[in-house]
């Protein structure tokens, strides 16, 4: 495939096909009515493209899977488009535009999807898994894909202290989104498994909301007080309850708390307190405006990553100096092996989330600090397993804490970062025990914050 779309003739070719079928579909209509047509095609072409991978492995050949998503397409997918009203196409018309115009066409993508090694298959015979799923650029296509036909939001509401046990929607919800949000909780299953992450489950009401009973309970009283009786002894918060429903299922939950963590798409969007039985709680919640889009984005730098160590294992290991590098290579190839000679080239991307602007910023500021002391600001969190992480953990936050409660003004991590200290998700990852080569940094964020030394800040 990767021959046929690199030539120009057959690129040409095609464009002059697709200008001509448009041209008959505008044959007695008027421009507004014929836009409209166009981006109902658009848009099923968009669609169709994300049922191309599940249907695959369910049909002998090309012809048999343009039936089944075109037939598919037809009966799912335009019926429910805003511009159905526009749409006037006979179903072959429809057809032949859906499956065989545009660049690539859904056509050049199906012969892709049916040409697989089988080799990715030998491993899991027998038992219907795959030795490796789709790679990073092609979870990035099927995310771009999919925003296409629906831009999601997720948002996330936690209890300061219990962060982790925090409660994810996705939205826009309800019946009309239901295929778009399963085939993002897919594509967020297969991402956690080439990462090797576990699934997260969903979390119980005491551990999202430690005031859980307390607020049943004043429920209870109320409903009694008006003379109603009120059960509430097996409610849960709107959230956490049935997955698919409410809840985020295990999979997905696991993907966007590493996104939460590591991501710059995730933002603080508001602080927040209430109170049960006189006592003062706080909240915070986030977004992630667009889901798709940060999700695909993260893939492709995952792949980025995956080729820059390739290219990097592949000088190292045929020894490759400036002076060895193949003439057909060129200067390009002798640039790039200065670069990774110089220590510029091929290093680990940044783990944290402190690449935000206000971390930048900090950097900018303070350029002397980080030299004088003739450390370098790495910028990569440690992907070693650390036996010791619970521990260390333990230690900082109980740390943390302590310095929080010397500040009576400041009542959260957020306090922290609003004062000279690493931003939000920083903090949250220093919390957590992983280790970095940041740490130095963060650390001496946090002595200025809280005006200490930074001996006594936990590593």
């Amino acid at each position: 495939m990767a021959d046929s779309l690199s030539d120009p003739g057959r690129k040409r070719k095609r464009a002059e096909a697709d200008l001509n079928a448009l041209y008959a579909r505008h044959l007695g209509r008027n421009s507004p009515e014929v836009e409209r047509q166009e981006e109902l095609l658009r848009d099923a072409r968009a669609w169709a493209k994300a049922e191309l991978k599940p249907t695959a492995t369910e049909v002998r050949d090309v012809l048999e899977l343009k039936e089944r998503i075109a037939k598919k397409t037809w009966d799912e997918f335009v019926p429910k488009h805003p511009y159905h009203s526009y749409f006037q196409l006979r179903y072959r018309e429809f057809e032949a535009a859906l499956w065989e115009q545009g660049w690539p066409s859904l056509e050049d993508y199906a012969i892709r999807k049916l040409v697989t090694p089988a080799s990715a298959y030998q491993a899991g015979a027998g038992t219907g898994e795959m030795t490796h799923g789709p790679s990073w650029e092609q979870l990035a296509d099927q995310l771009e894909s999919l925003k296409a036909m629906e831009r999601l939001q997720a948002r996330w509401y936690a209890n300061i202290g219990s962060e982790d046990y925090g409660i994810w929607l996705i939205h826009p919800d309800g019946q009309r989104t239901l295929q778009v949000r399963a085939t993002f909780s897919l594509i967020a299953a297969q991402i956690i498994e080439k990462l090797k992450i576990h699934p997260i489950p969903v979390p119980q009401s005491g551990q999202h909301s430690t005031h859980w009973a307390d607020h049943c309970d004043i429920e209870e009283n109320l409903a009694r007080q008006a003379g109603r009786e009120l059960d509430l002894s097996d409610a849960v918060p709107y959230g956490l309850e049935t997955v698919d429903r409410d809840a985020v299922d295990p999979c997905t939950r696991a993907f966007l708390e590493m996104l939460r963590r590591e991501d710059l798409a995730f933002q603080i969007t508001a602080n927040g307190t209430h109170v049960v039985n006189g006592q003062t709680y706080e909240s915070v919640t986030g977004s992630i405006d667009d889901l798709c889009g940060a999700a695909a984005a993260h893939c492709k730098r995952r792949a980025r990553d995956e080729i820059g160590a390739r290219l990097a294992s592949r000088l190292d290991n045929v020894g490759a100096t400036p002076s060895s590098v193949d003439t057909v290579s060129g200067h390009a190839a002798a640039s790039v092996l200065d670069l990774l000679q110089d220590g510029a080239l091929g290093q680990p991307l940044p783990q944290d989330n402190d690449q935000s602007n206000g971390a930048m910023s900090d950097q900018l500021t303070e350029p002397s600090t980080e030299q004088d002391d003739g450390e370098a600001v790495a910028e990569t969190a440690s992907e070693d397993p650390d036996p010791d992480n619970q521990e260390r953990a333990n230690v900082r936050s109980v740390w943390l804490n302590q310095k929080l409660a010397q500040h009576s003004e400041w009542t959260s991590d957020t306090d922290i970062a609003d004062n000279d200290g690493p931003v939000y998700n920083t903090i949250r990852r220093y919390r957590s025990g992983a280790l970095s080569t940041r740490d130095l940094y963060v650390r001496r964020r946090l002595a200025k914050a809280f005006g200490c030394d930074i001996g006594s800040v936990p590593e």
